[in-house]
């Protein structure tokens, strides 16, 4: 998702992304490249949850995506990283969401 604002002939605009674990990442950051291309310099901001492990937002590993994800971050020119997950995700067994008698 792509919203721009206006404000005194200035243009921002935010995008949101979304990427799936089993989705083709290198799709997904060839988006956010077009994306970012198409918007002929004006200011931008990316959020968005990549399912993407580093050890640089806090993660204790590092998975294929998260050096990916790096690496279109050191591409941009202006950018910064404010990244906090809030908890690692974790799939429950189906022992530990049965009701207790």
């Amino acid at each position: 998702m792509t919203i721009k604002i206006m404000k005194n002939s200035k243009a921002f605009t935010i995008i949101s992304s979304y990427s799936s674990p089993y989705a083709n990442f290198r799709e997904i950051l060839e988006e956010l490249t077009d994306l970012t291309t198409n918007i002929n310099g004006e200011e931008y901001l990316i959020g968005g949850d990549f399912n993407a492990h580093s050890l640089r937002w806090g993660y204790r590993d590092e998975d294929s995506r998260g050096k990916q994800l790096q690496e279109f971050i050191a591409e941009k020119s202006s950018f910064s990283i404010a990244v906090i997950p809030l908890r690692e995700a974790r799939i429950k067994s189906r022992s530990e969401t049965s009701p207790k008698e």
